[in-house]
């Protein structure tokens, strides 16, 4: 079986702030961000980007 990671999950009190930092360094970890999708999560209270295939 081939090593792979299933799901990651950052929380940050900026997300504006961090989108652009993380946006940058996922890439150079291997991880392709295409697509990309935003979501608001009123039960928990919280925005998250969504990267499918991360």
């Amino acid at each position: 079986m081939v090593p792979r990671i299933d799901h990651i999950e950052l929380t940050v009190a900026d997300l504006d702030r961090a989108e652009p930092f993380y946006d940058e360094l996922l890439p150079l970890l291997g991880f392709d961000l295409d697509p990309k999708t935003w979501d608001n999560i009123p039960k928990h209270e919280f925005r998250c980007v969504r990267q499918p295939g991360l």
